[in-house]
């Protein structure tokens, strides 16, 4: 009685316009003494009534705890179907999200895929391993692309996910000329950061850097650490070589005009190992220039 009361009174109150926040308030008291009501009985065990009024007002809450003190996945499968146009499955989605339940939750990947894809779109952290499990590779490493692409706490897990993107990659069912564009871009970035795990270890500890918790850093940055001891040529080389990584056309400042200066004198100057000197005759160096930099 309580509860159709409630329920005639929203009816009556949703068709006057300006009575929308006497409705707001209403609906928040209905939902708040529907749950509080129906989970009384549940937490009597009076498990068949609770059921049936949690079917008949749609206490989703009342309903999953059912389910749970039940242990009964198929009628909780059964609801997810039954009111489906209400986003029941949802409201378990989030539920188990909140809670950590993260096995749990991928677990309805096989039965509920469209419904869990959408509710994981906002949380690629989860939507990827969503993929994985329904098969969809190309969807795998594209998510896996957008994580790390903003990634910039800890380089070690940016490397983690572009090897994971390009496994997927590789295994994706796409043209090989769209595979082949991808592996190269991910090469790319995995490259970048194999110069960042070869800092010496007296610039990442001048700089307060361990390899095990600093951020990814850009090409530019890179270079200006390479660049710090003057006596390691090979150094010079490595920072001559992460010019490829930057824009081509660098804003004043972005590169320093002595570093580069000194790179291409120890170059001139030094005999280095033949395989690196071959590549660097094709480096495109950047000299200052009034106000801008250009090749």
């Amino acid at each position: 009685i309580l509860l159709d009361g409630y329920k005639a009174q929203l009816k009556s109150l949703e068709e006057d316009p300006s009575a929308q926040a006497r409705t707001d308030t209403v609906r928040t008291e209905y939902e708040t003494n529907k749950h509080k009501y129906i989970a009384s009985l549940l937490n009597k065990e009076q498990l068949k009534q609770a059921s049936e009024l949690a079917e008949t007002y749609e206490d989703f809450g009342v309903l999953i705890d059912l389910c749970d003190t039940m242990k009964d996945r198929n009628k909780l499968r059964e609801y997810m179907n039954r009111f489906s146009e209400q986003r029941f499955a949802d409201f378990l989605f989030k539920r188990l999200l909140d809670e950590g339940n993260v096995q749990q939750l991928l677990s309805y990947s096989e039965d509920f895929p469209e419904q869990l894809g959408r509710f994981l779109q906002p949380h690629n952290h989860l939507n990827w391993l969503h993929q994985i499990a329904i098969g969809n590779l190309t969807g795998v490493y594209k998510t896996l692309d957008q994580l790390a692409e903003v990634e910039d706490k800890y380089v070690a897990k940016k490397k983690t996910l572009l090897s994971i993107s390009k496994l997927a990659a590789l295994a994706a069912d796409v043209s090989q000329d769209e595979k082949d564009e991808r592996v190269e871009a991910l090469n790319h970035q995995l490259q970048l950061i194999e110069y960042q795990e070869n800092l010496p270890a007296d610039v990442l500890d001048a700089d307060g850097l361990e390899l095990d918790t600093m951020p990814p850093l850009s090409p530019e940055k890179l270079i200006q650490l390479y660049v710090r001891d003057e006596k390691e040529p090979l150094h010079f080389l490595y920072a001559l070589e992460l010019l490829d990584f930057t824009h081509p056309v660098c804003q004043r400042g972005t590169v320093d005009c002595v570093c580069v200066c000194v790179c291409v004198s120890m170059v001139l100057c030094l005999s280095l190992l033949p395989c690196r000197t071959e590549k660097v005759k094709t480096q495109r160096i950047c000299v200052s220039t009034s106000g801008a930099w250009r090749p």
